[in-house]
């Protein structure tokens, strides 16, 4: 292989590539093993391309256009960059690359038919010379000039054309600007083009004028001109290679020929090659099935796309006439137009049904199916354009104009779920981030490095539309849209299934938790409600709201505020305050519902107009609403999306209600007084909108449909009676984290930071930060630390830093922190101008130092070892423990100077400084005696022993005593338990006889062990059958004596052992009570 390869790789490129293709392991490959291999990677590449390149469509936006009737065709101009759309009434429009109308006039024909006689049939854009070419029903043909300056005049006129022109087609050379060709289809089915040779100075060359007479700015001439010669430097070329109306013609370069249509099924599709001396061009027919609506061409792939009437699309070998190469199969309708996307190698289609359909051309399989995106109606006149370099879709439908554009495609996109995403939220409780999908996937974050710890599946049978959590963050309430909701704990385990519509589908939009109570709002008039005392079953129904039914739309969404306030929204914009406790309605909130009086919001709106206008100076679009088209307007216009209260204002003067919906529309409401406080459109362009506010109630979140997020400060905006206004709060930021809509934001605090919570439809659930700072994506593969987080510093901050720096060196050589600055370096670093630091209470200590000049300055982010509970009880324990030898910071460090002065960042606070001296001078060095003498030290050893002697010891064996015995050794105590001991084991070892075979010894009354034997007999009730009595005269007596009285009143509470103890023999009964003596005696003892 390496010869093969001629040394293009290492050996250890080959052994893997070996491996690889050895899949069997049969120890060789050949060639028919090596093609199958790379054919197989092709594959997966290009299923992997495949699935990369289904384009993702943002929603079709309509564009207002001055046209009054059908606008014939969609064109682009090269230079300057811009779009034109003609209708047949002959109103022209150029756009500019943001659909913007750039200029709008109506075309004059100089002509001797009257302008309203006139209808315009096509038109096509002449890029080189900067005109246009228009077709006219008056069988003429009007080029006119787009220079500005020239203020669109008509400077030539072809007259006299034989049949009306249906179609036309400009071409102009790459290398030469001389050679351009114009060419058009008429009604007989006639294709006629005019071949230009020296079109660099003017088109056709002017005939003399007399001097006398002033010249026309507007040439008119005719065909039989152009035929007989009269203009060297044009000559027309025609062939009739239809029998009906040409549908379209085309001049395709790579092959030097017009491609032209019709529908018929005889020369359906017709190729004509230009002769060099003749004026009739030669053909080549394709024959189709009833005919072909239009066709494309790319040169790159070399195909023909044909939109068949049969409903088909066919792809076409120019060079094979006979069948069709690829056949596309899916329409339900006839196909009326087809477009070639070279760059992804799709083609598009549209029949008449509006459905729009993305092949994949080497496939030859649909990969994407639009419907329902177009406006319906009857029989419709419809145009398509595609802007490949900006990947936009345009459509017109009679008068309407509109487009679509591709969504921006980003390479190793990151993905949190495989399904768009629909809530995420933050579990303080766990310090997790919770996000669900559509498909009901629940996937439980952690914050700390965004990576993914559980995932529960197959949640829900139906797709999932909110999820939420419980008021002690312990359950995750998940809804779908068939009316189910279920309680999940963090296990994956199913606790509860509530049914607000006792089984009935219904959409449920939001949960909400309150006291006591479980708030259900969806697609109903009414709330339903769910009591903490009924989720004690598993299948909980719902309970009535006392309120009963106060809104006339279906509820959309609700918010709480604690003690007792619920708000709820409806789709027609009315929102309603309840009181939670007793579930009444306060009051409603009705200024900017359907049912008010259109006048005062009208005002609004006009006034917001005048004042776009000043500032863009353009006309205004659909999001920008007149006072007409508002009145027109749809009961969706005042539907809200979100609803937050303001916990931090209740009570106040000031707004404390804030709602958000379409048109990017937010509202701030007095929830107490019933009164719009202010309003302001917060993405000028986006139809409705998401949003979050922060638990301080400093910052609110916006998102948009195109994945835009902006922070707004909302801490003085509408605090007092200032009265009503339409200005915004102050911008903070703004950022890109989706590029798709925007499903959830969520504000939280965590670590003095205030983080912005984002989902989106575009599977990915981002974190970041007030200040638009990306923290990161979860499930991205690099793991992020929040506690280490440091934003990096512009370069105006860095000398800040730098001061700071020396300001802590400073502290730390007075002795204030050696031990703090140590901790200091574990702590993350936040700037003071790009994180947002959490007010912290006034704490009281009197060993804190009073304020100085540092807490004054506004921009001093502070000490967080003298201004915060943690510090202070930090520095208060540490400085009573035992202070422990630490190594030193060493000071005037020369590296970090140099880099301060050169502006670089410095890091003194994350590294210590090594100080690595040049070594002294080694002298010389002497070997040692067993290196230079081995055999002294490590010779053999000598067998004869008179080479070793041994010491004479001397041992005084008169003088050696024993120093301790036994008496000595151990105290007298101990030896006379060790000898009662010994006499209590031989009793219970022998028993009677070993005590008869001792009789004279125990009479004995000076006995070792202080024990005495007598044979008098006292009293029965004390041991009178024994032959023994110990004498009670040391301790140990009275231990036995004590247990064996112990033992004699036990017995006789009990008759049964009273006849069981006469029936035993009286040596056996001794036995027993000295053995029964001794056990409670030695447990009496240890």
């Amino acid at each position: 292989m390496n010869v093969v390869l001629k040394d293009k790789g290492t050996q250890e490129e080959y052994e893997e590539l070996f491996q690889k293709v050895d899949a069997t392991n049969e120890g060789y490959i050949d060639w028919d093993k090596l093609c199958s291999h790379i054919l197989m990677q092709c594959y997966e590449k290009d299923d992997k391309i495949k699935v990369a390149q289904i384009p993702q469509w943002k929603e079709n936006k309509h564009i207002w256009t001055p046209h009054r009737d059908t606008i014939v065709r969609i064109a682009l101009l090269r230079n300057p960059h811009r779009y034109i759309t003609i209708s047949r009434e002959g109103q022209l429009c150029m756009w500019e690359l943001n659909n913007k109308v750039y200029r709008s006039f109506k075309i004059q024909l100089p002509s001797t038919v009257k302008s309203k006689d006139l209808w315009v049939t096509h038109y096509v854009p002449m890029h080189k010379v900067n005109k246009i070419a228009i077709a006219f029903t008056s069988k003429e043909i009007g080029i006119y000039d787009l220079n500005p300056k020239s203020d669109f005049s008509c400077v030539y006129v072809i007259q006299s054309l034989d049949h009306i022109p249906l179609c036309l087609d400009f071409w102009n050379s790459r290398f030469n600007d001389d050679d351009l060709i114009l060419a058009w289809g008429d009604v007989s089915g006639m294709i006629n083009a005019m071949v230009f040779s020296s079109a660099s100075i003017s088109l056709f060359d002017r005939p003399s004028q007399p001097r006398n007479q002033q010249e026309d700015p507007c040439l008119h001439l005719t065909v039989k001109e152009i035929k007989r010669g009269i203009f060297k430097n044009v000559r027309l070329v025609c062939h009739h290679g239809h029998d009906d109306w040409v549908r379209q013609v085309k001049y395709a370069e790579h092959l030097d020929c017009f491609i032209s249509c019709a529908t018929t099924e005889k020369n359906s599709l017709v190729l004509g090659w230009i002769e060099k001396s003749s004026s009739t061009m030669r053909t080549t027919a394709f024959h189709i099935s009833q005919g072909v609506n239009s066709f494309d061409y790319s040169s790159d792939l070399n195909l023909i796309a044909t939109a068949g009437v049969n409903y088909q699309v066919c792809l076409w070998n120019p060079y094979v006439i006979s069948k069709p190469v690829g056949l596309l199969v899916g329409h339900m309708a006839s196909v009326v137009h087809v477009i070639f996307n070279c760059s992804k190698g799709q083609l598009i289609s549209l029949s008449k049904d509006k459905v729009l359909r993305i092949w994949d051309t080497q496939l030859q399989i649909c990969i994407q199916r639009l419907t329902g995106i177009f406006p319906k109606g009857p029989e419709v006149q419809s145009t398509l354009l595609y802007d490949e370099l900006r990947h936009r879709l345009y459509s017109a439908f009679n008068n309407q104009f509109s487009f679509m554009e591709v969504k921006m495609e980003l390479k190793d996109r990151i993905m949190s779920h495989n399904k768009p995403v629909i809530n995420a939220t933050y579990c303080s409780k766990y310090n997790q981030i919770i996000s669900v999908c559509q498909d009901g996937d629940i996937n439980i974050w952690r914050l700390d490095n965004g990576q993914r710890v559980k995932q529960f599946t197959g949640t829900h049978d139906a797709e999932v539309t909110s999820l939420t959590l419980d008021e002690y963050s312990m359950k995750i309430l998940t809804a779908s849209v068939d009316g189910v909701i279920k309680v999940w704990d963090f296990n994956g385990q199913c606790s509860n299934l509530l049914v607000p519509a006792s089984g009935s589908a219904i959409d449920v939009s939001q949960i909400l938790i309150i006291p006591r109570k479980t708030i259900v709002i969806g697609w109903e008039r009414y709330i339903t409600v769910f009591r903490s005392n009924q989720m004690f079953s598993y299948y909980v129904e719902p309970s009535d709201w006392k309120g009963g039914q106060e809104h006339s739309d279906d509820i959309l969404v609700c918010a709480y505020s604690p003690p007792n306030s619920l708000a709820t929204a409806s789709y027609d914009g009315e929102i309603i305050i309840w009181n939670a406790t007793n579930e009444t309605y306060v009051k409603h909130l009705r200024q900017r519902c359907k049912k008010n009086t259109i006048r005062r919001r009208a005002n609004t709106i006009k006034m917001l107009q005048q004042r776009k206008i000043r500032q863009f100076k353009e006309k205004p679009n659909k999001h920008t609403k007149t006072k007409e088209n508002f009145l027109q307007d749809d009961i969706s216009e005042f539907a809200i999306s979100k609803l937050s209260f303001l916990d931090k204002r209740a009570g106040s003067e000031g707004a404390d209600l804030v709602s958000c919906g379409r048109y990017a529309w937010v509202r701030f409401w007095s929830s107490s007084a019933g009164e719009l406080r202010g309003e302001f459109i917060s993405h000028p362009h986006a139809k409705i909108v998401n949003m979050g506010i922060d638990p301080s109630n400093h910052y609110l979140a916006t998102g948009d449909m195109d994945g835009l997020v902006k922070i707004w400060n909302i801490a003085n905006y509408c605090t007092g009676r200032q009265g009503y206004t339409t200005e915004p709060p102050p911008l903070n930021c703004s950022f890109q984290p989706h590029v798709d809509t925007i499903s959830s934001i969520e504000l939280f605090h965590h670590c003095r930071r205030v983080y912005v919570l984002t989902s989106s439809a575009d599977c990915g659930v981002a974190l970041w930060d007030v200040e638009g700072s990306y923290i990161g994506m979860f499930g991205q593969e690099t793991v992020w630390s929040l506690g280490t987080y440091r934003e990096p510093l512009e370069d105006g901050q860095e000398n800040n830093q730098d001061t700071e720096i020396k300001a802590t060196d400073g502290r730390s050589d007075e002795g204030k922190s050696d031990i703090s600055e140590g901790f200091l370096t574990d702590l993350p670093q936040i700037s003071s101008n790009k994180s947002v630091i959490m007010p912290i209470p006034d704490i009281h200590d009197d060993q804190a130092s009073s304020s100085s000049k540092e807490d004054l300055d506004a921009e001093y982010n502070g000490d967080p070892w003298d201004s915060t509970i943690l510090g202070k009880t930090v520095q208060r324990c540490r400085s009573q423990r035992r202070e422990r030898r630490q190594p030193h910071p060493i000071k005037d460090i020369q590296f970090l100077q140099s880099e301060k002065s050169t502006g670089a960042k410095v890091t003194t606070r994350l590294f210590t400084y090594l100080d690595c001296p040049t070594l002294s001078r080694v002298g010389t060095l002497h070997k040692p005696d067993f290196v230079q003498n081995p055999l002294k030290y490590f010779g053999e050893k000598s067998n004869d022993s008179r080479d070793f002697n041994l010491p004479n010891i001397s041992i005084p064996r008169d003088d050696i005593k024993r120093r301790f015995d036994e008496k000595s050794l151990f105290p007298k105590y101990i030896l006379d338990y060790h000898n009662k001991m010994k006499v209590s084991s031989q009793f219970v070892k022998h028993g009677d006889k070993h005590a008869k075979n001792r009789r004279q010894s125990v009479r004995n009354p000076t006995h070792s062990n202080g024990v005495h034997f007598t044979s008098n007999v006292k009293d029965q009730d004390n041991y009178q059958d024994s032959k023994y009595e110990l004498n009670g005269s040391n301790e140990f007596s009275r231990i036995v004596v004590d247990a064996k009285n112990a033992f004699l009143a036990s017995s006789r509470q009990s008759k049964t052992s009273q006849a069981a103890f006469r029936r035993n023999n009286k040596s056996s009964r001794a036995t027993q009570r000295l053995k029964t003596g001794f056990a409670i005696r030695d447990k009496v003892l240890y």
